[in-house]
Order: C-alpha cells, then structure tokens, then sequence
C-alpha cells in the first residue's frame, strides 16, 4: 500500500480538472509534467507507482484526505475518469448503485420499472444487495409512482 509521503513524491494533483501529472518520474520515457495514468475497464483511469497499480479517483481521495478511502468511492456525474475531488464521495455499495446509468436494455427509461411479460408493467428497488417486488401496474406511470415512493421512503429511512 502507497503512503501519502510517497504518492505526494511521485505525483501532482490538480483538484479542479482531476489530473495527475508526474512529479518525480522513475521510467526514462516519461518526463516530469506529464499525464500520469491510463484508461482501464470502463473509463477508470489507473496509475502505476512502483510496479503496483491504483485507481485515480482513490489517489485524488488520499492525495487531498491524507489516507486511502473506507469502502467505495463514487463517481457523482457518474464518469469514471472525471477523478476531480468534488466529484467524489464516499459511498456504500447501496447508494453507488442508486447513482448507476439506466441499464441499456431497459425499454421504459426508468431504473427499477420493466415491461412485464402478461402484461403491464413491474416496479421493484433494491436494498442493500435484496430486491423487493412493488407490483405490477397497468401503466408505466403508475409503476414509475411506485418506484419513486419507494425511493423517497428508502432515502428518508436510510442511515447516514
């Protein structure tokens, strides 16, 4: 695991763009000033410090924070390589779900709402990993009601 000492002597942080640039290089291509990082698995920005690779949105969190995450991170406008600190917070697996894009297989344009094989359509939330049935509703207003209740009652009730 990399210290905060040594993460501030390898790199910069910009907090306002979310970059990291390279303070004291150790590889001969790679001059002091430039981009740290590349792109991973689903836009997530890794950077390599001595052999070992990090996300970047969990370096900005210990570069500004002084010490790694608990837990998760989120990604507030849901883009995995906008890594600017106002754009981060710390999340619980639950509530970085609710912040998930829309499946692109979804055909109502609303997360918990599908169309039901015999007919309307069924609302469901997940809580902390559990999925709970609302009902089925003769039309997609209706199921996207029930969805949004269910929402605000799980918000209101959740513990901080």
């Amino acid at each position: 695991m990399i210290t905060i000492e040594k993460l501030r002597y390898y790199v910069n942080y910009d907090q306002g763009t979310g970059v990291f640039t390279w303070a004291n290089p150790k590889s001969l291509n790679v001059k002091e000033g430039d981009v740290c990082g590349a792109s991973l698995h689903h836009g997530y920005i890794g950077i390599r410090i001595e052999g070992k690779r990090y996300y970047a949105h969990r370096l900005a969190w210990m570069f500004v924070y002084g010490q790694m995450p608990d837990g998760r991170l989120d990604h507030i406008n849901r883009k995995p390589s906008d890594n600017r600190i106002c754009n981060l917070r710390q999340a619980t697996q639950s509530e970085n779900r609710q912040n998930a894009s829309l499946d692109s297989r979804n055909k109502t344009g609303r997360t918990g709402v599908s169309i039901w094989k015999r007919g309307g359509f069924r609302s469901e939330i997940g809580i902390d990993g559990r999925k709970f049935h609302l009902g089925i509703y003769p039309t997609l207003g209706l199921a996207i009601e029930a969805r949004e209740f269910a929402e605000s009652l799980m918000h209101r009730c959740s513990p901080r």
